[in-house]
């Protein structure tokens, strides 16, 4: 999401430069690169999500190699990405620290449905780390209204906090032929809290039940192994489900499967439902607030209980029986992904850390 609009404040006029801390399965472990006209400098990270269920990683010297990065690029203004990223308590000790304007974009609508011991120790954390990122923030952009509230409970002021939604190529994502028999399909890290293992379940009661369906799971995290697992030990499974593992074509993906399905715990504005909307996929999701804002119940998709894998299936077991559903649920969902542009996630993105700086002629932007 956030490369997104990298590239396009780039091409704006703005000089770019981004801190990224990268696990080692995936991006350059360390060094400097060039991107669409955006310098990366990565850090090397270990990857703790498959201890936490969430995605955490940590990268030893992270706060030292910012200072460097900050002291060779002279920022204006930074720009964070998450409450609960080391990468952004970095960029608000390096906000205070040189009195560079700190801007944060916020990700995560609500932590009810997370695990008791996930939820008690991501409670913690954005009561005191998160409220000292909140607190030093000069803006707060949130990537949905339940985002937003979710800030503001946190202890941010509402006249810092903006919406900012995440957008969709739809000239990249566009609807295909659907294959036959229909493909389920799953998008994202498979972490507990995506929720895969429910989309798995799910298929199995729904194969028992009749349904001839396929299921693809695109994504790959510490989930893979254990769900691979599910798979070889249900013998209706192992020739209907595959695991595709990272695939940056998603678009090709979306544009054959007839469902998306996306049972996570929790969200801020998913970008799979409005790449699969942009694409013409009929989706399922969780009804937790950020889905409601992009799905209404049987007008732009389908929404069941989280956790709840007798729900799924009756979804998808409608799903698969009624092409003409789909092809409602499908029409409407690329209507309103319409709404919802790169572009203008960009404009608004742009103007608000130009409006943090002083000195507007020389933008460069450092994030973190």
């Amino acid at each position: 999401m956030a490369a997104e609009t990298w590239s396009r404040l780039a091409a704006d006029g703005f000089e770019v430069v981004v801190l990224a801390a990268n696990p080692p399965n995936r991006g350059p472990r360390a060094g400097s690169a060039d991107c669409n006209g955006v310098q990366v400098v990565s850090v090397p990270g270990l990857d703790l999500s498959a201890v936490t269920g969430a995605q955490v990683l940590v990268a030893r010297g992270l706060l030292r190699r910012a200072r460097e990065v900050a002291e060779e690029f002279a920022p204006h203004v930074l720009h964070a990405h998450s409450l609960h990223f080391q990468t952004t308590v970095a960029a608000a000790r390096l906000a205070r620290g040189r009195g560079v304007p700190l801007a944060t974009t916020v990700h995560v609508a609500g932590i009810a449905d997370l695990p008791l011991a996930v939820r008690s120790a991501t409670a913690l954390w954005e009561r005191t780390v998160g409220r000292f990122v909140i607190q030093r923030s000069d803006a707060l952009l949130a990537v949905s209204e339940s985002v937003a509230e979710h800030a503001i409970r946190r202890g941010a002021r509402p006249d810092a906090v903006q919406v900012v939604p995440n957008g969709v190529d739809v000239a990249r994502f566009v609807p295909g032929e659907p294959a036959a028999p229909p493909v389920i399909a799953f998008v994202g890290r498979l972490i507990a809290n995506k929720g895969p293992d429910v989309l798995v379940r799910a298929t199995s009661q729904a194969v028992r039940a009749g349904a001839d369906l396929r299921v693809e799971i695109i994504g790959d995290g510490p989930m893979r192994p254990a769900l691979e697992a599910m798979v070889a030990k249900d013998p209706l499974l192992a020739d209907r489900v595959t695991f595709t593992g990272f695939d940056p074509d998603v678009a090709s993906r979306l544009a054959t499967a007839s469902v998306l399905v996306r049972p996570s715990t929790t969200e801020g504005m998913p970008l799979a439902v409005l790449e699969a909307m942009a694409a013409g996929t009929a989706v399922v999701a969780t009804d937790i607030a950020p889905n409601r804002e992009l799905i209404s119940h049987g007008i732009t998709g389908l929404l069941f209980p989280v956790g709840e894998v007798g729900a799924l299936t009756r979804c998808l077991l409608r799903l698969v029986d009624d092409h003409g559903l789909r092809r409602s649920l499908a029409a409407a969902g690329r209507a309103k992904a319409a709404s919802h542009s790169w572009e203008v996630a960009t404009e608004r993105t742009g103007a608000a850390l130009a409006g943090l700086v002083a000195d507007a002629s020389r933008k460069t932007e450092v994030l973190v």
